[in-house]
């Protein structure tokens, strides 16, 4: 997961990545307090977990942006190509559900991700 803080000293963010479901688990894995360098004004602080932040992954945010954007196309493509070789409605109408799969996995990997942001954003350590 994407992590982020700002920095005391000139208020830059600070971005670093850790597996932590929570900040519990963040705590237990680097400390109650996070040592972290900024790279803008090259100080190091101690940082405490609870100002430490999760957002987004950016590229999951590719992936699904992708997904959608070349698996929409793909799959009308399929359904017009293959539409005037089925002889039955039932049929077509199961082949036009087939578009509705690069959707559904779009808003799959778009809710998983906001709700692990917004779960590890809503505990507070201690």
């Amino acid at each position: 997961m994407n992590l982020q803080t700002r920095c005391s000293s000139c208020g830059k963010f600070i971005y670093f990545k850790e597996r932590a479901v929570d900040r519990f688990a963040l705590a237990r894995k680097l400390g109650v307090k996070v040592e972290l360098n900024c790279d803008y004004c090259n100080k190091t602080h101690a940082y405490p977990v609870n100002n430490i932040n999760a957002r987004p992954a950016k590229y999951l945010i590719i992936l699904r942006t992708v997904i959608f954007a070349v698996g929409t196309p793909a799959s009308i493509f399929v359904v017009i190509f293959w539409a005037g070789s089925l002889n039955s409605v039932r049929a077509f109408e199961a082949l036009a559900c087939f578009v509705i799969v690069p959707y559904l996995l779009y808003e799959a990997i778009k809710s998983h991700q906001e709700q692990r942001v917004n779960y590890f954003n809503a505990k507070q350590y201690g």
